[in-house]
């Protein structure tokens, strides 16, 4: 995908979405330039959620969670009808601490897309930090409904067990 988004970027210089590609391309591997990519798509596009939610993921992955945070709530305010902008949001603001606000977006996000995967487990990990094991539980089994055996199912069915012997 960078190899593609670099050879398009070659014939147009000028092209938002090629830098979008690439800066997500690069989150993987270089966030320094996965910044500079989708900022320089933002220079182009300032209004473009894609690429200030992935904007947001960079920011928060490098360590800056205000800057990740007001991203993310640009990327709602631009389209909020992407379940992925408000879970993105409501990750963050999990990592802050703000467990209420995050618990409100992560079921804005369901609302939208009920198999949004990151908030099914998201919620699940917010709950049991709340305190609230029965809402943990049932966050947790829906994600394990959509995805039994993915990279992450064996962590929700450990978070399970311990939730039931509170």
């Amino acid at each position: 995908a960078e190899k593609d988004a670099t050879s398009a970027l070659a014939i147009n210089p000028r092209c938002a979405k090629a830098y979008i590609a690439r800066g997500c391309a690069r989150r993987s591997t270089d966030l320094a330039a996965a910044l500079e990519d989708l900022d320089r798509a933002l220079e182009m596009e300032p209004e473009n959620a894609r690429a200030l939610v992935n904007r947001a993921v960079v920011h928060a992955e490098r360590g800056d969670l205000d800057l990740g945070l007001a991203d993310a709530t640009r990327a709602i305010e631009r389209d909020p009808s992407q379940a992925g902008h408000w879970a993105t949001r409501g990750a963050m603001r999990a990592n802050k601490g703000d467990l209420d606000a995050a618990v409100s977006d992560l079921k804005r996000a369901l609302a939208i897309n009920p198999r949004e995967l990151g908030a099914w487990l998201n919620l699940g990990i917010v709950e049991g930090k709340r305190g609230d094991a029965t809402a943990a539980i049932a966050a947790y089994e829906r994600f394990l409904e959509l995805v039994p055996d993915g990279p992450q199912a064996d962590q929700a069915r450990r978070n399970i067990e311990r939730l039931k012997l509170r």
